[in-house]
């Protein structure tokens, strides 16, 4: 699911803002329980896919609006003008996580370092960690965002 380290990257808002009630494939019986989606969304978006149990692991916002509690904001070293980023609330637990276009069961570690969750794919022995999933999804809007200017 994630090969050499690699996670696709994914802006949903291009989905999302046309039909913010779009189903996939693992919103389908079977997948029951909160997934983790690896990408980045509007927090209007974000607020609509709390009802289909997905949590992303970017939430775009601006100063004033009111996270849920979900999400936390995050300290983030990107020039992204007048936005804002939360990443998800730490002491969340998640069943799946999605990415690359495929869905795989995980399971947490004990926290190593606070704050910073690590999940075991499948039956391992690949890992995962919030850090990684966080840092892959600012790095690629820093860099689309450059793009655009």
């Amino acid at each position: 699911m994630i090969k050499d380290g690699v996670i696709q990257l994914r802006d949903y808002d291009s989905v999302f803002d046309n039909n913010p009630d779009s189903n996939y494939f693992y919103n389908t019986p079977g997948y029951d329980g909160p997934k983790l989606i690896a990408g980045r969304v509007s927090l209007k978006n974000a607020k609509e896919r709390l009802k289909k149990g997905e949590v992303y692991t970017i939430v775009k916002y601006h100063q004033g609006d009111e996270l849920p509690q979900e999400y936390t904001p995050l300290n983030a070293n990107v020039e992204s003008g007048d936005t804002l980023f939360a990443t998800i609330n730490p002491d969340l637990r998640f069943y799946y996580l999605c990415a690359n276009g495929g869905i795989q069961m995980i399971s947490r570690f004990p926290d190593r370092e606070e704050g910073n969750p690590i999940w075991l794919l499948g039956p391992g022995p690949d890992e995962v960690s919030l850090s990684e999933l966080v840092e892959s999804q600012l790095s690629d809007y820093e860099k689309i965002d450059t793009m655009r200017k």
